[in-house]
């Protein structure tokens, strides 16, 4: 298969949520480049999404050193240590992220879009207000989501699934939110 082709076949996996081929076709190219953080960090997305926490981070761990300013591989790893209980560590990721902002994220060496940083970086205050909300830490929970929405409605987009969304905004008191 041409690479080309090999990169649609990857996407379409990808896109399908088809994690077990996916993670197949990953590690394939994984071999002919082992210090290619994205690919790594696709790797441990793979086994993410079939709850494989501890898998995952071992790929997002790898990836991290070798590239440990991209956005991705910071948020994935951020992900990945929050869903295994390691709020702190995750915590810091996000708030690092917000503190670079979407600007500055996007002028660096992986160079993903303004667009795309501005949402990770509000993303980022959700998931923050989701680990303060757990801790039972309300002033900061008030403060990452307010700002949270305030964003998206100034015409931010999200990652996060409209259902888990407004299952937190009700969690939270918000019950008439749009989201």
């Amino acid at each position: 298969m041409s690479p080309k082709r090999t990169n649609q076949h990857l996407e379409r996996l990808l896109r399908e949520g088809d994690w077990p081929r996916a993670r197949h076709a990953l590690k394939a190219q994984l071999v002919k480049q082992p210090e290619s953080h994205w690919l790594l960090t696709m790797v441990g997305l793979t086994y993410y999404e079939q709850s494989q926490f501890r898998r995952a981070l071992r790929y997002a761990r790898k990836a991290a050193a070798i590239e440990p300013r991209c956005s991705l591989v910071r948020d994935k790893l951020a992900l990945t240590l929050w869903m295994l209980n390691q709020d702190a560590e995750a915590i810091g990721l996000w708030k690092g992220l917000i503190r670079d902002g979407p600007r500055r994220l996007s002028r660096g060496r992986c160079r993903e879009s303004l667009a795309w940083n501005r949402t990770l970086v509000n993303d980022c205050r959700l998931m923050l207000a989701k680990a303060y909300f757990e801790s039972g830490d309300v002033t900061r929970t008030r403060r990452y989501l307010g700002t949270y929405l305030r964003v998206r409605r100034s015409g931010v987009r999200t990652w996060i699934p409209r259902d888990n969304l407004a299952r937190f905004l009700r969690r939270c008191g918000y019950v008439s939110q749009r989201t």
